[in-house]
């Protein structure tokens, strides 16, 4: 755990080892999806309904689904056809653990919007130059392999979206109620004033 410490670090400040740098035991890597499983439950709760195992594993899921992807997808456009298919899994598992201190923003809404968007903004930029020095392909390879991602992503969480209501470990009724309760807000204080 001390040298993925270290590795999170040192990306912090835009400093980079070689892609085979970056390899993790598996129970890092469980531990820090995990991790980011449940700040993802905690922060999105509000709009999600079910029960807490549902939510807990659903979020869970999506987290390791995007993960993988980003690795699967990062791989296919930054290395070799002969290289191995996790290639990218340890650094992508860095730079996705930066989002922790994030979670700061569930307990102190108020005053923590505006540093928990600088820190996320500092986040990707830190995981886009990684990927750029690291891989020495030039910005727009990954840009478009961003796009990529965030496609696949939208669909493959959709998908586990439909499974997990269909399971019934989410309740679709209330969790759609809950999100146009949410959308509904901004006009319930403009109205007053019309």
């Amino acid at each position: 755990m001390y040298q993925f410490l270290v590795d999170a670090w040192t990306a912090l400040r835009l400093k980079f080892y070689p892609i085979t740098h970056y390899r993790y035991p598996l129970s890092i890597t469980i531990l820090v999806l995990f991790t980011l499983g449940l700040i993802n439950t905690a922060s999105t709760s509000s709009l999600l309904i079910g029960s807490q195992v549902g939510l807990i594993s659903f979020f869970f899921a999506l987290t390791v689904v995007r993960w993988l992807i980003l690795c699967l997808v990062m791989k296919i456009f930054l290395s070799p056809a002969n290289s191995s298919p996790m290639q990218w899994c340890g650094y992508v598992l860095v730079t996705e653990a930066l989002m922790m201190p994030l979670l700061a923003l569930i307990y102190w809404p108020e005053i923590m919007v505006m540093p928990s968007f600088l820190w996320l903004s500092w986040i990707m930029l830190v995981q886009f130059v990684g990927f750029i020095q690291i891989s020495k392909h030039k910005p727009g390879k990954i840009i478009l392999a961003y796009i990529v991602y965030f496609l696949v992503a939208a669909i493959a969480g959709a998908i586990l979206l439909s499974i997990f209501f269909s399971m019934n470990w989410l309740d679709m009724e209330a969790s759609l109620k809950a999100m146009q309760q949410y959308l509904n807000i901004p006009d319930a204080n403009i109205s007053p004033l019309l």
